[in-house]
């Protein structure tokens, strides 16, 4: 399940290109689950800017960075604590969202110092590290 899930993570967390594949219903579930968590209504296009971290700050609200760690959580990229899980970054399930080589623990251990507020805020900026420290590059929408 972990797999699957680490594999589905590609399809919404990596970036899409100009048209996105369409999610499959797992993801759609995970998605729609960590919406209404947030009391979130979202376009696919919002969605994407918000997991890309295309956000600005003044369109980043707390329920925006509670469903990214909501997400992450979900597909095995972050634990409950919002801190990166070192067991999906370092082995084979990682997300091809993720560049093996750039997925050092060092990385790991600097995404996983990220400290907020409230555990939203810390769940957002150990994902946002990890996407700007290890991530794939990929073309902007």
């Amino acid at each position: 399940m972990k797999f699957i899930l680490a594999a589905l993570f590609v399809v919404a967390f990596a970036g899409v290109h100009s048209q996105p594949p369409t999610p499959s219903p797992q993801i759609i579930k995970i998605v729609t689950d960590c919406m209404e968590a947030n009391s979130l209504t979202l376009s696919p296009h919002e969605i994407h800017d918000i997991l890309d971290f295309h956000c600005t700050e003044a369109e980043l609200t707390a329920p925006k960075k509670c469903f990214v760690k909501c997400f992450a959580e979900r597909t095995f990229v972050l634990d409950a604590a919002g801190k990166p899980n070192s067991t999906t970054l370092k082995g084979a399930d990682l997300p091809e969202c993720f560049d093996k080589a750039k997925m050092t623990d060092a990385v790991i251990a600097e995404c996983g110092a990220k400290t907020g507020a409230t555990p939203c805020d810390v769940g957002y900026e150990a994902g946002k590290c990890l996407v700007e420290k290890a991530g794939v590059p990929h073309e902007e929408h």
